[in-house]
């Protein structure tokens, strides 16, 4: 009888299992973006999705931001100091206010993103301008 009842209950957790699994599994969809699509570069340093659900790509000659559909891209212009401090991206953090953090290999820029503009951050030690280059970004 025990046997039986073993029995069972193997055979039924053997047909059940499938069923729990097929549910489980998700078809994830990927698309390969480049250059064609509309990217700056195809070396990306750093990849993140902000809160509005932008897709933002740092690569090696600008910043790209992605709605699903079109890429934005923001570049370095010496002259303008509302750009990026360099055209190479190596990370990127959005803070608790919204803003995004972007490291360049010249330097820190803060994004606005109501004004699609950038601040480069700047520190004075002895009278001197320093653009700090980082590599990580994170919020205490």
């Amino acid at each position: 009888m025990k046997y039986l009842i073993k029995s069972s209950f193997f055979a039924l957790f053997i047909l059940l299992v499938p069923a729990w699994t097929s549910n489980a599994i998700e078809t994830i969809k990927f698309e390969r973006l480049t250059t064609k699509d509309g990217l700056s570069h195809n070396t990306i340093n750093t990849i993140f999705q902000d809160k509005k659900g932008f897709m933002w790509f740092g690569t090696s000659d600008g910043l790209n931001r992605y709605d699903g559909y079109n890429f934005k891209t923001y570049k370095s212009k010496s002259d303008d100091s509302t750009t990026l401090s360099h055209h190479l991206v190596n990370s990127m953090y959005q803070d608790s206010a919204g803003l995004i953090w972007v490291s360049t290999d010249n330097g820190l820029n803060k994004f606005y993103p109501e004004s699609e503009s950038f601040e480069r951050i700047t520190l004075n030690v002895d009278g001197l301008k320093i653009s700090p280059v980082t590599y990580s970004i994170f919020e205490f």
